[in-house]
């Protein structure tokens, strides 16, 4: 098992972005950077994972590709497959204004809905 300070370091900059999100989610003109946050806490959480188990993995942000990784350790990891798949796409998307997914408030907070069960999930998970 890694050090338990690294996974902890992994875990609270997770648990950052996703207050990010938190505390933007009822400001319209902040919708892309609450989907971009809810995508990196999602993508931090599964490395943290990841890294408990000393799993190797290569640089990537794609949601999919970690969640393969934690779920040949774990199977239910894939009860969050929709969710890795619904949020993996805001990595990119929400960077460059040409992808820009123009969300409704309630597609907002779907996504957020999305992060908060991934985040729940591997804290579970990890404990």
């Amino acid at each position: 098992m890694a050090a338990k300070k690294i996974i902890q370091e992994w875990l609270l900059t997770a648990e950052k972005d996703l207050k990010i999100a938190k505390e933007d989610i009822d400001k319209p003109e902040r919708r892309q950077d609450v989907s971009f946050h809810c995508q990196q806490s999602a993508e931090k959480f599964l490395k943290a994972f990841i890294i408990f188990k000393n799993l190797e993995f290569r640089p990537t942000h794609d949601l999919e590709t970690l969640l393969q990784i934690c779920s040949q350790q774990n199977r239910e990891f894939e009860s969050i497959k929709t969710e890795c798949k619904m949020l993996s796409p805001f990595y990119i998307g929400t960077r460059y204004p040409e992808f820009d997914e123009g969300l409704t408030d309630e597609e907002v907070k779907e996504v957020l809905r999305y992060a908060e069960k991934i985040a729940n999930f591997v804290k579970k998970t990890i404990k």
